[in-house]
């Protein structure tokens, strides 16, 4: 089990390092969602390979929060993860760097 685990986690870390190079560019522009990938990949690696709440910022930038807010136990679910996040992120502020980019990043998704 723990083998699985490790090799999940070189995968990630491949996957990540790759990304930049293929960001395309369509008509001299780069489409927004391959700038936020690689936006998440150099923040991946300048906050020693940890990412809050990655999944809950891609349905945000999907404005899925819309679709969400429709029913009510959804989206206070969503809003128990992301307190969650908030407070272990909180817990341990002390080893983290660029902890002001992740506090940032769960108010907006907060606030949303």
């Amino acid at each position: 089990m723990y083998i699985v685990h490790v090799l999940q986690l070189l995968s990630v870390d491949f996957s990540y390092r790759d990304a930049p190079q293929w960001k395309q560019r369509i008509a001299g522009k780069s489409l927004p969602m391959e700038k936020f990938v690689v936006k998440k990949t150099e923040r991946f690696f300048a906050q020693k390979k940890m990412l809050v709440l990655p999944a809950v910022e891609l349905l945000y930038v999907w404005n899925l929060f819309k679709i969400l807010g429709k029913k009510r136990e959804l989206i206070q679910n969503m809003y128990k993860i992301i307190e969650k996040a908030l407070a272990k992120l909180d817990a341990n502020k002390s080893k983290m760097l660029h902890i002001h980019f992740l506090f940032c990043d769960i108010r907006i998704l907060e606030c949303s």
